[in-house]
């Protein structure tokens, strides 16, 4: 049984994969496993890999699907249901990792018991190639505080979603080490969405984990690519029905996982915290689309799109209503500070 499975869904990652493989070959703690499935690529991704296994002696598989899901949950998924490691670290196909990563990350897992060891930070490049000259730059979507030596988190799980809520969780799957058991006990997986399904697997673990332990050190680089699953291009109509979507089927997980938990029952103001937290982070995300099209003609394609939601999932009807009115409120506060402002200035400093 293998220390780590290193768990790496891939889709069209020809120009990347080999090298994301020679990072983990080359680990300097190696008692690891590595997973590939691959989402029905349509270049010589599969190809590379399979030129790679016996350089791993047994402790690569390549599992091929025969249907595109779209993202990288599903491959995720079926990766976790066959993985044998004690511990899983996620890793995708377009990146690479420091060659102490997996030494870096398991340390603080023996030391403390951990169920998830959480990475705040990551590099970030935009280069093919990476190397000892590659210009790397450090990036975090985490607000600070940050760390300077292994902490554990509070096990108070009101103060958890708080720091949730204020972005103090970099929610990237591919930022932790999760012990295997914790996740299969907690039947904790990864929802079928395109994006943001990261986030809410990371919150269910933010909720879950018993020791939840938070390390200063960079052991990612993320490699910003144009062909990425989030990045790639698609038509106006294509990204809001993948908005509808990941709104709908991510309420969804969030009510379904909160249900099951005492403390949300007795607690509807952190459910609600959550609920608004979700919807206006991936409203914000969307907001470009309003620039990309006419107001009617987006105005029919959400009315398509949106046409059986409300119906079927008040949640989330609720949640965008409160929204509307709350950027209302704001926009009406703005207006008359900045009223009052231009009045002053008019007056020359009175009010």
């Amino acid at each position: 049984m293998p220390e780590i499975s290193v768990i790496i869904p891939m889709f069209n990652a020809e120009k990347y994969i080999r090298q994301c493989l020679n990072s983990v070959l080359h680990q300097t703690f190696d008692d690891c496993e590595v997973i590939i499935v691959d989402d029905l690529s349509t270049d010589r991704s599969v190809e590379i890999v399979e030129s790679m296994i016996d350089k791993f002696n047994g402790r690569l598989t390549l599992i091929k699907r025969d249907k595109n899901s779209g993202g990288a949950a599903t491959p995720r998924n079926i990766a976790l249901e066959i993985a044998k490691g004690n511990y899983i670290f996620f890793l995708d196909g377009d990146d690479v990792i420091i060659r102490d990563a997996l030494k870096i990350l398991i340390e603080p897992a023996r030391n403390f018991d951990a169920d998830v060891v959480h990475v705040e930070k990551y590099f970030v490049t935009a280069e093919d190639i990476i190397n000892a000259k590659s210009k790397l730059r450090l990036e975090t979507h985490q607000a600070a505080p940050f760390v300077d030596k292994p902490t554990v988190e509070t096990n108070v799980i009101a103060e958890r979603i708080e720091r949730f809520c204020r972005k103090n969780f970099l929610w990237w799957a591919c930022s932790k080490l999760f012990r295997r058991n914790f996740l299969i006990e907690n039947n904790v997986k990864f929802i079928p969405i395109a994006s943001t399904e990261d986030m809410i697997f990371s919150f269910e673990t933010v909720c879950l984990a018993k020791t939840y332990v938070r390390i200063p050190d960079t052991v990612y680089v993320y490699r910003q690519t144009q062909n990425s699953a989030t990045r790639g291009e698609l038509n106006i109509d294509k990204k809001l029905q993948r908005y509808v979507t990941i709104l709908s089927e991510g309420t969804r997980e969030l009510e379904r996982f909160m249900n099951g938990l005492k403390f949300f029952v007795e607690h509807p103001n952190y459910r609600y915290a959550v609920l608004n937290f979700f919807v206006q982070s991936n409203v914000g995300w969307e907001a470009p689309l309003y620039l990309k099209a006419p107001a009617f003609k987006l105005d029919e394609l959400l009315r398509e799109n949106f046409s059986t939601e409300f119906a079927d999932n008040p949640t989330l009807a609720t949640q965008l209503f409160s929204l509307a009115n709350l950027y209302r409120i704001k926009i009406s506060q703005l207006q008359n500070r900045l009223a009052t402002l231009q009045r002053k200035n008019t007056n020359g400093g009175a009010p």
